[in-house]
């Protein structure tokens, strides 16, 4: 660390009161309890310290950005207050008053609300773009801004797309952040266990029932594959059918696929086997769960996303002879399908009166330098092409993996309506709860599809077609 950055201290993170931020998987990663509260701890000690500076160094007049950054811990806010003191140093006309957070999401929504009802609304903030910012004109189009960069095809157009799927209402489908990191749903398996067994990694749902049926010891506590019944479940269901089925999108010719044949037909062979190849426990596990049978080997296959790989590993001790992160089956069209993720990146808000300058500062962001450092920390792959060939992409297996299943043509996506304000809600409060019915066999799967494919109909009738 520079001189420059030993003087600076925790000052210029300003504070609001409390100190709150979204925390979420897409951005790979929640701040703890402990680091919420020292991140909070932080910011009342230094509330109205007068951080704000109004003179560049070279004595001429200075832009002073606010910027507020989610899922804040002291991690994350040391290596933005290294960033930031790097750029103004090479921008001596801009400042920027940093606001590091730590919450979750509704939280920092209700933030920035409040900023917006107050007329002090930051220049950027950097979080999940969510659909009714820009159906509430909250955010700028950055359009103009992006096709005018020089490195605007560093940005792959599989991203762009993800982002511009959030402006639903508009024909045009317009631009509003700049997606700065990615995280591949991918398949965790014990090569040895199915080399015990006389069987490879699967690379097919067909092997993937196959390999699960044949690893099942339950005598030995040993089960094939584990199911997230619990927290987040109904999501992870989602993920896995359409990986299964090969369908690109929920909603095709405004009518809901989630419902279709080749999902039901997942589904029933995926819960169906609830208590025969899976531990009974499943029915309540979240995420933490699932990781702590996997991680004590007790199953033998397991479906989550990158996010989790570090640990994975480290329990294993690196050893990939029993260990593999790998792409998730392909499905029954011989695709491998993955699913988009609702879009986080860097944005400039409508009511910012410096634009250029948040322009500059989004797009220096998102260059090949910063783009790798950032996603190094937060242990996701860059969004930018250039910088996912660095290195510490490149010579981690399980990182070079995702980065090829994101990066193949052969892979193909399919698109979550993110843009439905009660799309989690559905998942939630109708799926979670139905689909614990059917593991316990008091619902039928198909009767449980139709419904969760009627409430998304119904988000998207009313949302989309305005009925």
């Amino acid at each position: 660390m520079n001189n420059k950055m030993m003087k600076w201290n925790w000052k210029r993170i300003a504070a609001a009161g409390m100190a709150v931020s979204l925390a979420g998987a897409a951005l790979s990663g929640c701040a703890g309890k402990a680091d919420a509260a020292k991140t909070e701890e932080t910011a009342a000690k230094t509330e109205n310290t007068g951080a704000v500076r109004t003179k560049a160094s070279d004595g001429g007049e200075s832009v002073t950005l606010k910027f507020w950054k989610a899922s804040a811990n002291d991690e994350r806010n040391a290596w933005w207050e290294e960033t930031i003191a790097k750029f103004e140093a090479e921008n001596p006309g801009i400042e920027i008053e940093y606001l590091g957070v730590a919450g979750d999401d509704s939280a920092f929504n209700q933030k920035l609300d409040m900023a917006f009802a107050a007329g002090e609304m930051p220049d950027v903030i950097s979080t999940y773009c969510e659909a009714n910012y820009i159906t509430r004109e909250l955010l700028e189009p950055l359009d103009s801004y992006f096709e005018n960069w020089e490195s605007r095809d560093q940005i792959p157009e599989v991203y762009l797309e993800q982002v511009r799927a959030m402006d639903y209402a508009s024909e045009d489908k317009k631009l509003y952040t700049i997606p700065f990191g990615g995280n591949v749903q991918c398949m965790y398996a014990r090569p040895d266990i199915l080399k015990e067994s006389g069987l490879d990694i699967p690379g097919t749902w067909d092997e993937f029932f196959t390999a699960a049926e044949t690893a099942t010891d339950k005598e030995q506590g040993l089960y094939g594959y584990v199911i997230r019944g619990g927290s987040g479940g109904a999501n992870a269901l989602e993920m896995l059918m359409y990986s299964y089925s090969g369908i690109t999108d929920f909603f095709i010719d405004d009518k809901c696929t989630l419902n279709d044949p080749r999902n039901v037909e997942f589904v029933e062979r995926f819960l169906g086997n609830y208590g025969v190849l899976t531990s009974e426990d499943d029915i309540n596990k979240g995420w933490p769960e699932m990781a702590a049978q996997y991680q004590s080997g007790k199953a033998v296959l397991m479906m989550h996303n990158l996010g989790s790989a570090q640990a994975n590993y480290e329990a294993f001790k690196n050893d990939e002879n029993v260990i593999k992160a790998v792409p998730l089956p392909k499905g029954v069209d011989g695709k491998l399908t993955l699913p988009t993720s609702k879009p986080a990146g860097n944005m400039i808000t409508a009511a910012s009166e410096h634009k250029e300058e948040a322009w500059k500062f989004v797009s220096w962001l998102a260059e090949k330098e910063q783009a790798s450092a950032y996603e190094q920390m937060m242990g996701n792959l860059p969004v930018n092409s250039e910088a996912i060939k660095d290195s510490w992409v490149q010579d981690i297996s399980y990182m070079k993996m995702g980065a090829d299943a994101y990066t193949s043509p052969d892979s193909q996506f399919c698109s979550f309506p993110y843009y439905l304000p009660n799309f989690t809600n559905i998942e939630t409060n109708y799926a979670m709860p139905n689909m614990q019915k059917v593991l316990l066999g008091q619902m039928e799967v198909q009767e449980f599809m139709d419904g969760w494919a009627a409430e998304l109909q119904k988000e998207y009738d009313k949302v989309v077609l305005g009925k």
